[in-house]
């Protein structure tokens, strides 16, 4: 089954997640040291042998090579007294000719040790030495599957082997910024895995995380970036053409290298969790699968990260709208401030499927507390919930229908209504003379005639759906109790020929008062029973739904997309973090 909701991409939920939130968590990361500051390497200029700061020779590697310049001269020079010697050694004779062989021979030896430092320190042609500042991605207009990636360099420097010598450029303040895919990563309940065309890569056994929907998990494809291609208007380089070609170079092979060991990270520091996790209990809503992708927006606020979530094992939608959002749903944020820093969307029918049959059968669970000896009864109608009472002549059938949901008036809460409709039947058999008499009384929340001081009027309740003050999903419940009227004045009669004998009998009046009474006494009991049902089974209901992750955030607002209660709605809840996690 798929879903064909386009305003969630086809997929049964989005947490959509602001562009400037997603920026202050990879800055988290960097101030948690989860992303390294230090941004050090060697390489050569086709990015065959690199070498990063992870590597525990990299300190001794970096100082041999920042002596190339001193080694160099050494060589030269060694050379230089090599030619003397040899000079010297075609011009003697005797025993100075053999101390001058010693000499020029030991050269050689040095020239050789020498040359070998060199071969090994200037395999490498490339060092960055530099400190970062927190890396930051810029979601694209033109794309959901891309974003800009922007690497800016707080200080540091950068050499470069330039005609023998070592060229030395300043780094402070610079930035490189190019595009790179997300990467089309996917995760089921068994695996998390890489499509790339029709392969298939596995990262990791076992399925969903909640790590999973933090800005950590967050696949960028520097393998399949164009990292040549730089934003000029978003970088700042180097003015020098040579210093600029070559620290592209640079940054080219740094990309290129992060790939090629598997437990390297894919965004400068953290790996993505390929490890199988352990079993823990799964909410309502919990997802069999998921996947990403981007949404631009024309306000400032509202660029998104969409984290896309399936439920029910339902299958990964297909491009090109599997996965297309045009419309960022943090346009549709009532709060208008930084602190809503996303949006969690549920298709409406995944909200149906869940929310409504969990509020329905608390709803149901209540009165059969109250009123025992309920029983459900089958109804083709999935918006009523219909029960039945039978006991000592007593035959009532309650219909709980939820006749409405619909925003409130401020649109920060949803209201779902349900009507309570009750038909009652009492009949009794009075041994007379002859055979015996039956007698029906019918009562309903419709009726028009007093019974008991009452006449009949349906029963109501509302569930409001609201966010607490302490950033949690709150069920509220406003309850009103039916009231059973009688539909008639009087008694009816099984037959027309117990009305006509009862209307010559002595006992009519009789047994009027008597069913009344039997049936006013239940009733009674009935009535007080209604008064009792306790709707505090929804005091818990948040524990039951909380989304993948909820724990990073809180809500602020609830609300409908459009009203409309079909394919094209969704159910909207504005998220605030609380505070910065990964």
């Amino acid at each position: 089954m798929r879903n064909k909701n386009i305003g969630l991409g086809q997929y049964d939920m989005v947490l959509a997640v602001s562009e400037n939130k997603i920026n202050f968590e990879i800055k988290q990361l960097l101030n948690r040291g989860i992303i390294d500051r230090k941004w050090q390497f060697l390489a050569d200029g086709k990015g065959k042998y690199s070498l990063n700061q992870a590597d525990q020779k990299f300190e001794e590697a970096k100082r041999a090579w920042l002596t190339l310049d001193s080694l160099f001269k050494q060589l030269a020079q060694l050379k230089a007294d090599l030619q003397d010697k040899q000079d010297q050694l075609d011009d003697s004779e005797g025993e100075e000719r053999i101390q001058l062989r010693i000499e020029r021979n030991d050269i050689k030896d040095a020239i050789k040790e020498l040359e070998d430092q060199i071969k090994i320190s200037s395999k490498y042609e490339i060092l960055v030495d530099a400190i970062l500042d927190a890396p930051m991605i810029t979601l694209l207009k033109d794309s959901n599957t891309e974003v800009l990636f922007k690497l800016p360099i707080k200080e540091g420097r950068f050499y470069y082997i330039d005609k023998g010598c070592i060229k030395e450029c300043n780094l402070e303040n610079k930035s490189y910024a190019f595009r790179v895919p997300i990467g089309k990563l996917r995760i089921d309940e068994k695996s998390m895995f890489l499509l790339d065309g029709a392969s298939r890569t596995e990262l990791r056994e076992g399925g969903f995380n909640d790590t999973d929907f933090t800005v950590s998990s967050i696949l960028l494809d520097f393998e399949k970036a164009n990292v040549s291609q730089y934003s000029l208007k978003d970088s700042v380089l180097p003015a020098d053409i040579g210093d600029r070609t070559t620290l592209q170079v640079a940054v080219i092979n740094y990309f290129k290298n992060l790939e090629t060991d598997k437990d390297s990270p894919y965004v400068l520091g953290y790996a993505i969790n390929k490890k199988k996790l352990a079993e823990r209990e799964k909410s309502l809503l919990y997802p069999t699968g998921t996947s990403y992708s981007t949404s631009q927006s024309n306000i400032a606020r509202a660029p998104a990260f969409n984290f896309l979530m399936l439920t029910e094992k339902h299958l990964f939608p297909a491009a090109p709208l599997g996965g297309r959002i045009d419309r960022s749903l943090i346009e549709e944020a009532l709060d208008k401030t930084s602190t809503v820093s996303g949006v969690i969307a549920l298709d409406f029918g995944t909200f149906a499927d869940n929310y409504l049959k969990e509020i329905d059968s608390s709803i149901e669970n209540a009165f059969k507390d109250a009123l025992t000896d309920l029983d459900r009864v089958a109804s083709s109608d999935e918006s009523e919930i219909k029960l039945k009472y039978l006991e000592k002549g007593i035959n009532m059938d309650f219909t709980i229908k939820r006749k409405e949901i619909k925003n409130d008036a401020d649109k920060k809460s949803i209201s779902l209504r349900y009507d309570i409709l009750i038909k009652a039947n009492a009949h009794e058999e009075v041994s007379a003379v002859v055979g015996s008499v039956g007698v029906n009384r019918k009562f309903s929340t419709s009726g028009k005639y007093e019974f008991n001081g009452y006449k009949g009027a349906p029963g109501k309740i509302v569930i409001k759906l609201i966010a607490s003050a302490q950033g949690n999903i709150e069920m509220k419940d406003e309850y009103t109790p039916p009231l059973i009227g009688m539909d008639t004045e009087e008694l009816e009669y099984k037959s027309g020929v117990d009305e006509a004998w009862l209307s010559f009998s002595n006992i009519f009046n009789s047994l009027a008062k008597e069913q009344k009474k039997n049936t006013g006494k239940f009733l009674g009991n009935i009535g007080l029973a209604f008064k009792q049902v306790n709707f505090s089974a929804l005091n818990n209901f948040s524990n039951k739904v909380v989304l993948p992750g909820s724990n990073v955030y809180t809500f602020k607002n609830i609300r409908l997309l459009n009203g409309k209660l079909d394919e094209s709605d969704a159910v909207l809840f504005d998220i605030s973090y609380a505070e910065a996690t990964v």
